[in-house]
């Protein structure tokens, strides 16, 4: 939706200070491009807006609100922000919250006035009437920063499951709040440098979004599902302490044996939830579209946004975007077979986009700045899918990330299921999941490391695991490496959802993070979420009838692949030598990569992983500290 910085100054700001702080905010303009505002807190706890143009202040204050708008409800001026409240709150959000309408009606009843048709103002007058409890009644995603004049304190909090970003920095004078770390660097004369030791940590790693730590020294990461109050007068003297408001609910852990009339009910739970939480994440007033791959997930959430546009008597068609690969090489990582199926059921509006080795380079740099933190990958679907979203002036988008992870989606998701079933079971189900296209090394090592543990060397499995800093453990219940990678993992593909999306204006929402369904999920026993050979079997039995078949019990998981090995063959081998070769920074860590040691014909991630990795620090580097 927007992107908001926050200033608190131990000393009175001085004007040279809101010019930094001016910079500061305009780092992050892609992601409020229609509009931009400042307040500050002047001596007297009072809240003054900062009028356009205004270079010097005649009264003294060390409280500074910015904020970038992308104008999604309300496109009136009342929708701007800083917005105040009751002549108490100041506030900058960053989000959606999607039962704003609920709320607004429950709290008018309490008797408050609004005079927007916002969910900020609606934000404010739940934190007024409920306090820091409003966090819990709140649908959506966000990042807050809230002012009270009245207590003289700051409320800062940051939704469930992290979906908006949030990073602060603080010194001995100066505390700063962020949508995005460039920001920070925008600031100047930051006491910020390269985080050395975390970048070597993660080097043969994925990336790791989910850590308080950045590669940024100074720079950290707000906690998810979590709130702080801050006293402008202490804050310089102690730490940020964070609280936290929610937690996932304990896994399921007791064993079921699989009941077809419960599976069925389940089915219908499901899809109500489901539909419901797209009918809430379709409130907006620009256009929505959906980002489609042709994958059970966001198919079923095109599925339901028809249903729903059918049920309110809209006639407009639906408009989806795609990334295909149509060329010989690329074609390994194409889905246009299972798209054009959906486009012809439910009658889309499909545009499609395929980008090229030379608009790959020419992107190169731009995906590097806007991800501000080193990547494993070129991340080039992110780039590109939510490039052709806003080419098509969509500004809205319901997106599938987070299925997945609640629903054994993946098929490395099968070590953890051969490694603990029982043995006499193991045949049964290996001629099941075995007929899944790319299953048979997970099931290999799920049945190995099973007889290993029958055999009494678990613990000597896992010390060598441990020993080989392979973080993954396969003697974990399906139910436990899920709950592990939807606190991990998915954060990170939440992190590139997010910076794909604002980097091109668009807001990404997303369906399977409703936390209603998150919770279905995490109390769902394992025999629900594979069964007869299939992963996530309740969500597949959800959309039979309703989905092609071709769709619904597809047996090949692809999840948004792109040829990077292509990309580095016809077009990116040069420059990243040049990059790498040129590089002072890889020299000081000591990576000397030689690239000619790396078969980068291969479609292996393997051989492309370390120089891309590589690469992208040159060029990280080189983008923020030269």
């Amino acid at each position: 939706m927007c992107g908001i910085s926050f200033l608190l100054s131990k000393n009175n700001v001085k004007n040279i200070e809101f010019l930094n702080f001016k910079k500061f905010n305009d780092a992050i303009i892609h992601r409020g491009p229609d509009d931009e505002g400042f307040s500050f807190i002047n001596d007297n706890f009072e809240i003054k807006d900062v009028l356009k143009n205004e270079n010097k202040f005649n009264t003294k204050f060390n409280i500074l609100f910015g904020f970038r708008r992308l104008a999604i409800l309300d496109l009136s001026i009342k929708g701007h922000q800083p917005m105040q409240f009751i002549n108490r709150y100041c506030i900058v959000f960053n989000g959606e919250i999607y039962n704003y309408v609920e709320l607004k009606k429950e709290l008018s009843q309490k008797g408050y006035n609004f005079n927007t048709n916002t969910d900020t103002e609606v934000i404010l007058a739940s934190y007024d009437y409920w306090g820091i409890n409003c966090f819990n009644k709140f649908n959506g995603m966000w990042a807050i920063i809230i002012y009270d004049n009245k207590k003289n304190e700051i409320i800062v909090s940051r939704d469930r499951y992290g979906i908006k970003p949030l990073y602060y920095y603080k010194d001995e004078s100066l505390l700063l709040f962020g949508s995005e770390i460039k920001q920070f660097i925008s600031y100047g004369d930051l006491n910020i440098m390269p985080n050395k030791k975390r970048i070597l940590e993660n080097f043969n790693s994925d990336t790791k979004e989910y850590t308080q730590t950045t590669d940024f020294i100074n720079v950290l990461n707000f906690p998810v599902s979590s709130y702080s109050i801050i006293k402008p007068s202490e804050i310089f003297n102690q730490d940020i302490e964070h609280y936290l408001y929610y937690t996932l609910p304990n896994i399921d852990k007791k064993t079921e044996e699989f009941d077809e009339k419960k599976a069925n009910s389940l089915a219908v739970e499901y899809f109500n939830l489901l539909k419901d939480s797209v009918r809430i994440r379709l409130r907006s007033d620009v256009p929505i579209g959906t980002c489609l791959s042709g994958g059970l997930d966001s198919s079923s959430i095109a599925y339901l946004i028809n249903e729903i546009l059918k049920e309110s008597k809209q006639e407009s068609k639906q408009n989806t975007f795609s990334l295909v690969f149509s060329d010989k090489d690329t074609k390994h990582c194409d889905e246009s077979i299972y798209i054009d199926i959906l486009q012809k059921r439910l009658d889309l509006n499909s545009f499609k986009i395929e980008p090229s080795a030379k608009d790959i380079i020419e992107n190169y740099t731009k995906m590097i700045y806007h991800m501000d933190n080193i990547q494993h990958s070129t991340l080039m679907s992110y780039v590109f899918t939510y490039k052709l979203v806003k080419e098509k002036k969509v500004t809205v988008t319901l997106d599938g990330q987070g299925a997945d992870e609640l629903q054994a989606g993946y098929l490395p998701y099968l070590i953890n299921f051969f490694t603990n079933i029982p043995i006499k079971n193991i045949y049964k189900e290996y001629k099941l999941y075995s007929k899944n296209n790319g299953s048979l090394s997970y099931i290999r090592y799920g049945i190995i490391f099973n007889l290993l543990k029958f055999i009494g060397a678990k613990k000597i499995i896992l010390h060598l695991l441990k020993l080989f800093k392979i973080e993954r453990n396969p003697y974990l219940t399906i139910n436990e490496i899920l709950k592990n990678d939807f606190t991990k993992n998915l954060r990170t593909l939440l992190f590139y959802g997010d910076r794909g999306s604002m980097m091109n204006s668009v807001e990404s929402r997303f369906p399977f993070l409703d936390y209603r369904i998150v919770e279905f999920w995490m109390n769902l026993p394992e025999c629900y979420k594979l069964h007869n050979g299939y992963t996530k079997y309740i969500a597949r039995l959800a959309f039979t009838n309703k989905l092609p078949d071709e769709i619904v019990w597809r047996r090949d998981k692809m999840g948004w692949e792109i040829p990077q090995n292509e990309w580095i063959k016809y077009g990116l081998i040069k420059i990243m030598k040049d990059e790498i070769g040129n590089s002072k920074f890889i020299k000081k860590l000591g990576l000397n990569i030689n690239l000619n040691n790396y078969n980068l014909n291969s479609k292996k991630s393997k051989y492309w992983r370390t120089p891309i990795k590589t690469f992208n620090i040159a060029l990280w580097h080189k983008q923020f500290f030269k």
